[in-house]
């Protein structure tokens, strides 16, 4: 998964209220933890990291489901994740994160 030759363990994304929000990197699909919260799918487009897909599950296993479609269509290059408890809480900042870097693939099974 991935050719970034050295990635962040964190990645701080900011919504368009102007919050910031700290994703966790995943080594692997096979990693991706049964907890709830917002996943990122990310590409180095050579000024850092854009956002591709970005998504919420009750499950982030469930986020791997997504990764050859975007892998296919959008040559992403690592997953990033923010474990988040509270439904209310991962809507609002998926639809932050969302508004502010639009990206290609939105996926919100819960929203």
């Amino acid at each position: 998964m991935g050719h970034l030759m050295a990635m962040e363990a964190h990645l701080d994304l900011t919504g368009a209220s102007g919050a910031s929000y700290r994703f966790r990197f995943i080594n692997g699909l096979e990693a991706l933890p049964a907890l709830s919260g917002n996943f990122v799918f990310v590409r180095d487009n050579g000024d850092g990291l854009a956002v591709i897909c970005c998504g919420t599950e009750d499950s982030l296993r469930h986020a791997a489901t997504y990764w050859p479609a975007a892998l296919q269509a959008h040559h992403v290059e690592a997953v990033f994740v923010r474990l988040n408890v509270s439904w209310k809480v991962r809507s609002f900042e998926h639809e932050d994160i969302v508004k502010f870097h639009q990206p290609k693939m939105i996926t919100a099974a819960e929203c």
